[in-house]
């Protein structure tokens, strides 16, 4: 997922609280066929992984955020 989060990173990484770091680094841990699934809707973003930073990704992708109800508590 290096192509969807490594832009992501290199635009922001300098502007991220700590909190919102370890948030990322809760979603780079991640299994990359897993994030593909989750950025691409065809499975639910699992409920520690809805936080703002995550939104925020799909924010500066333009990821439609409510495909197939995908983030559930962050809509």
């Amino acid at each position: 997922m290096d192509f969807i989060l490594g832009s992501f990173v290199d635009q922001f990484i300098l502007d991220l609280s700590p909190i919102e770091l370890d948030m990322l680094e809760s979603i780079i841990e991640e299994d990359d066929s897993n994030l593909f699934k989750w950025f691409t809707g065809i499975e639910k973003v699992p409920e520690h992984l809805c936080t703002p930073i995550f939104k925020k990704i799909c924010d500066y992708y333009s990821i439609n955020l409510n495909h197939k109800n995908i983030l559930g508590s962050l809509q």
